[in-house]
């Protein structure tokens, strides 16, 4: 797991790369300057061309100083072979380098200044700190972490963007492609997979989810619960049971999860077909999920769940 770590105002997703003169050229270090700043690369076996190009050996961490000596940012615990990032050294950009090196599971630490934060690939963590801060999570299942409580923020979702405000003004941010905020009290998912989650236990019990119990199925369902098999367990409650009967008909099943689930009555077309479908040999799991995530349903529901959906950090692992 790399990490990276920012002590100045610091741009990850567009940084600007900047060509330096040589300095250190030796197995275990590699660093170039323009004369204020230093931009140093570490490693082992470090192999060198004529020309100083690096063409063996292993990458393991970088670090960048200012004009005052002061460390600005550093990156560490990552491992590359020094011919896949060697253009990127050379050019001094941070980006290629960290494209390569962060494409696992990595931690990503802000200053307390306004930040350009990057994932890159892989599942992250990213730390944003103070300021106005730009967080785009890469690819993967990516997490932003803040402290206080959730009570603390204000969020807002416009095209696919989290827009996060501290009430105190401390922290404005705007998020990309992160699947969940963490909380000092708990997680707030914006990712496909808990929002499945929600429209599913929604539609089962015709309520809306608690806080508990939708938390725990959320975990099932991180974990590689399908929910085809979730929907199998919740037929099979007490709870269910006491809105569907004991032992009703297909017919009788499927009349219910259209006033439960869709909150209207059957139309003729739509009751049919779902019969055949069973006599067909769809399971009422099946049915169940397929009636939770229908377009309709997903209509029904998305104003509950569109600036998040709040879950206890205690059920999950």
């Amino acid at each position: 797991m790399a990490i990276f770590r920012a002590y100045t105002a610091t741009d990850l997703i567009s940084p600007t790369a900047w060509r330096g003169t040589v300095v250190t050229a030796d197995s275990g270090e590699f660093t170039l300057t323009d004369g204020g700043r230093e931009a140093v690369y570490l490693g082992t076996g470090l192999r060198y061309a004529p020309d100083l190009y690096l063409v063996d050996g292993i990458v393991t961490a970088y670090e960048e100083y200012g004009r005052d000596g002061n460390l600005l940012g550093e990156a560490y615990d990552f491992r590359v072979p020094a011919f896949a990032v060697a253009d990127a050294i050379y050019a001094n950009d941070l980006r290629g380098l960290l494209v390569t090196a962060f494409n696992g599971n990595d931690t990503v630490y802000g200053s307390q200044f306004s930040d350009r934060l990057s994932g890159f690939g892989g599942n992250d963590i990213i730390n944003a700190g103070l300021g106005r801060n730009d967080i785009d999570g890469g690819t993967g299942f990516d997490y932003a972490v803040y402290s206080g409580r959730g009570a603390d923020f204000t969020i807002d979702v416009d095209d696919g963007v989290i827009y996060l405000t501290r009430r105190d003004g401390a922290i404005n941010d705007a998020l990309f492609s992160v699947e969940r905020l963490s909380f000092d009290n708990g997680l707030l998912a914006f990712d496909e997979g808990a929002a499945a989650g929600y429209r599913l236990y929604q539609a089962a019990f015709d309520r809306t989810p608690d806080l508990g119990g939708l938390s725990y199925w959320v975990d099932r369902l991180d974990g590689g619960t399908s929910l085809t098999s979730a929907a199998a367990d919740f037929i099979g409650s007490a709870e269910f049971r006491s809105l569907y009967g004991s032992s009703p008909t297909d017919a009788q099943f499927v009349d219910l999860l259209y006033r439960n689930v869709l909150d209207r009555p059957a139309d003729g077309g739509g009751y049919d077909y779902w019969l055949d479908r069973m006599d067909s040999g769809m399971s009422r799991a099946e049915v169940l999920v397929a009636f939770s995530q229908s377009e309709e349903n997903r209509v029904n529901v998305q104003g509950a769940i569109e600036n998040g959906i709040w879950l206890d950090a205690a059920y999950l692992a």
